[in-house]
């Protein structure tokens, strides 16, 4: 699947659990990132990922400070990389 099928995918839930494990992670936050400051891309990946686990019946499993966390990191990896 292509980024933006993926990224719409995961907005609308209908991305498959098995493709949303630790790299479809990092790969939603990358895409939210990438083409948004940081604040706008934080804030579409916290509302994809939220929607998503209470899809899933699992809103207890979404963690804000893991979330801006792991953020911050692809963020810093993209500032220096110049992506």
């Amino acid at each position: 699947m292509d980024d933006p099928a993926f990224l719409q995918a995961l907005e609308d839930c209908t991305l498959p659990p098995a493709e949303f494990g630790h790299a479809g992670h990092v790969r939603a936050g990358y895409l939210c990132l990438r083409d948004n400051e940081f604040g706008t891309g934080l804030m579409r990946f916290r509302a994809a990922l939220k929607r998503y686990a209470g899809h899933l019946g699992a809103p207890g499993k979404y963690h804000e400070t893991v979330t801006v966390a792991w953020l911050s990191l692809i963020q810093q990896h993209l500032t220096l990389r110049g992506d």
